[in-house]
Formats: structure tokens, C-alpha cells, sequence
């Protein structure tokens, strides 16, 4: 399986939203992705990711997610 950011083998799992913020082990908050862009990820926001790799915009809505503008900040959140 290939890394929904990249071209590389996804060797990891990311959680959309975090365990700790009641994110589960569910697909639609799992994202398949390398060493790479897992920490890419983590060393960015969700507005940034998407800036940088626009496609991922498309997986995040397939899994049932949406960037949203609300008084001018962008936000990802579940639909």
C-alpha cells in the first residue's frame, strides 16, 4: 500500500484526530502513511498538510472529514 501523501510504502497508521482527543481505531480516522510523512504530520497542522499535498484533501473527505472556514480559520473537523 502506498502512502496517501507520498509515493513511498505506508509503513504507519495515522489517527486524524488523536487518541487522546477521542479519536478511535476506525478507518475513517486512520490515514495510511510512511516514516516520513507521519512526521511531517505531526510537525505541521492539518491547514498546512493540505496546503502542501492538496490530494490529501480528497482522502480526508472520503473518510468523511472537511477543512472548513470559520471567522477566517480553517479547521479540520468530522462531517
Amino acid at each position: 500500500m502506498k502512502c496517501c501523501l507520498c509515493i513511498r510504502e505506508a509503513t504507519e497508521h495515522h489517527h486524524i484526530k488523536s487518541r487522546g482527543s477521542g479519536g478511535g481505531d476506525h478507518d475513517w480516522n486512520l490515514l495510511d502513511v510512511c516514516r516520513y510523512c507521519h512526521i511531517k504530520i505531526h510537525q505541521y497542522s492539518w491547514v498546512k498538510v493540505i496546503d502542501l499535498y492538496p490530494e490529501i484533501e480528497k482522502v480526508l473527505n472520503d473518510k468523511g472529514w472537511v477543512l472548513e472556514t470559520i471567522l477566517g480559520h480553517r479547521k479540520l473537523r468530522r462531517k
